[in-house]
């Protein structure tokens, strides 16, 4: 969209470092900073979570990031209780 973490973190009402955090995946909003970023962002809450504009492919790919990394999460677990 053209827009910074700086920017979008005055606007959201959050630091830079937090958005940043959010973006590497390091941390997960709670529902009220994601209805401000939503908000910052000018979507609804809702397209936050939507798929619509992303193709097959991009789809396919977030699924597959999706699996290994509860593949690799339970794998871990199993490592560590055995």
């Amino acid at each position: 969209m053209g827009i910074s973490q700086a920017v979008l973190a005055e606007k959201a009402g959050t630091s830079t470092h937090h958005i940043a955090q959010i973006e590497q995946q390091n941390r997960f909003p709670s529902a009220e900073l994601l209805e401000r970023i939503a908000e910052a962002l000018e979507f609804n809450n809702w397209e936050l979570f939507s798929a619509g504009p992303y193709s097959e492919k991009a789809i396919q790919r977030f699924n597959q990031g999706i699996r290994a990394d509860i593949e690799e999460k339970l794998e871990n677990l199993f490592m560590s209780i055995t």
